[in-house]
């Protein structure tokens, strides 16, 4: 798979965070502080850093080649 992917990484606990956010936070699979995961950049995706933009940081990777299952 080649294209451009960027990494989350979660930076702040959850002392204080609104629901809402939390929820996202959630359905990035962002639970705990340093956790990470990576991501295409589509429209939601895009929307839910967003509004997380205060808990996370992101990278942006491009032209990263990541193995497919027939190479591992």
């Amino acid at each position: 798979m080649q294209g451009s992917i960027f990494a989350v990484v979660r930076i702040r606990g959850r002392a204080g965070i609104k629901k809402d956010i939390s929820d996202t936070l959630k359905m990035l699979r962002l639970n705990s502080v340093n956790s990470c995961v990576l991501c295409e950049p589509n429209p939601s995706i895009m929307g839910m850093v967003k509004k997380v933009k205060d808990y996370v940081t992101s990278v942006s990777y491009t032209h990263l080649t990541l193995p497919t299952n027939r190479e591992v």
